[in-house]
């Protein structure tokens, strides 16, 4: 038997940036073709194959050509819906891809006496059974694991378990603030767990249990993630024991340029990383511009546009920036200053009002930040309203890593 396993697809990711979102689409693809190649038995996606759940119909063009692909390959795929797939209404793109023959949506079940059953699919060619439950936003699903109807364990045969949450035992030090459960709720004697939503890898051969995978997002979604780009998949096989092998499908090189800028004037920091950028050597990689630091001046006084526009003359294939880390001279000496940008009042609002409320966040001047930063994104030329809405508010959970 060889199978592989993706989590967070997110197809339909970075709308509002073209370079950034072509590109996540052709790592699915190319990720689809290395899986037909090999070739597997077939393909597991633990949630968040969307972005979102009206997802645009480029997207679920490009989508269903590769699922159609693997129907005719005779390579099924068995997918569960994760937090970013459903709508507030709990419709998801994902029944569509199942009632054309495309998908199977494992994480079916029945309620019985305060008790949820899981629906067991077998897969036809290698007699594997599968079963999972959906993600949702905030660890709502929680309750659905709280109300398992255990007697799943006893399924015999090799079982395939896909869920799509974080575990509190295996949870990152950077993720500390994500809802997660606790490893006890996932139902016992799974021989592997296909899990999803945390974008981080982790293999874990867990007594009890099974080998437990987290495969990390199949494409980052925000800065932080691009810094470190290691997007890819696993491919599991099974001989005398499982041997589960990650692929990494790194399409670009990354390039950080990272500059301090304590007690330096805006011109001075533009100079410097113009410097930077004529001295690297960028074609066709992923170019990261990050600020930090007490800058003496005013942020406006940067001229991003003209850094970003000299790095794709040097041949980036896509320029970011971040500036959540910077702030200002003034905002360190004074309590208010009434000529101060809306930039610096926005940093100066946030910083004396930090500690006045109760506030699960570690650093709430980071999370407030954060989240200001995933609602300043406009609609975009043809963007439908209920997308645009769903898009945003997807980017505020995962600021403030609540998805």
């Amino acid at each position: 038997m060889k199978f592989a396993h993706f989590s967070d697809v997110h197809l339909g990711s970075w709308s509002s940036h073209p370079e950034m979102h072509e590109l996540a689409l052709q790592t699915f693809e190319k990720s689809m073709d290395i899986c037909l190649a090999e070739p597997v038995d077939f393909i597991l996606i633990a949630g968040d194959l969307f972005d979102t759940s009206l997802p645009s119909v480029d997207v679920l063009r490009r989508a269903a050509v590769k699922f159609r692909q693997c129907r005719e390959a005779g390579v099924a795929v068995y997918v569960i819906p994760g937090s970013h797939d459903f709508s507030p209404t709990g419709k998801t793109f994902i029944n569509v891809l199942e009632d054309a023959g495309l998908v199977v949506n494992v994480a079916k079940g029945s309620e019985a006496n305060g008790k949820l059953r899981l629906q067991v699919t077998e897969d036809t060619k290698t007699g594997a059974k599968l079963c999972g439950v959906v993600g949702r936003a905030g660890a709502l699903e929680s309750r659905y694991f709280e109300q398992l109807d255990r007697s799943v364990e006893q399924e015999n045969g090799f079982k395939i378990f896909m869920f799509h949450s974080a575990i509190a035992e295996y949870k990152p030090e950077h993720l500390r603030e994500m809802p997660a459960l606790p490893l006890s709720l996932l139902p016992r004697g799974f021989d592997y767990y296909a899990a999803g939503h945390v974008h981080h890898v982790f293999e874990k051969d867990e007594p009890g249990f099974g080998k437990i995978v987290f495969p990390g997002a199949l494409f980052p979604t925000e800065f932080a993630e691009i810094e470190k780009y290691d997007p890819g998949f696993f491919i599991v096989e099974q001989r005398s024991a499982l041997h589960a092998t990650r692929r990494t499908v790194k399409l670009h090189n990354v390039l950080l340029i990272d500059v301090a800028v304590d007690n330096k004037t805006p011109k001075a920091v533009e100079a410097e990383i113009h410097g930077r950028i004529a001295a690297a050597s960028m074609q066709g990689s992923i170019v990261l511009l990050r600020v930090r630091g007490v800058l003496d001046g005013r942020p406006s006084g940067i001229d991003f546009r003209s850094l970003c526009a000299a790095a794709y003359m040097k041949g980036a294939f896509a320029v970011k920036r971040s500036t959540s880390q910077m702030t200002t001279k003034e905002l360190e000496q004074i309590q208010v200053r009434h000529t101060a940008s809306i930039e610096e009042l926005e940093k100066m609002i946030i910083r004396e009002h930090v500690g006045k409320i109760r506030s699960p966040f570690t650093d709430e001047g980071a999370a407030t930040t954060r989240l200001m930063e995933a609602l300043n994104d406009e609609k975009q030329e043809g963007e439908y309203s209920q997308t645009y809405e769903e898009r945003i508010l997807g980017n505020a959970r995962r600021a403030l890593g609540m998805d």
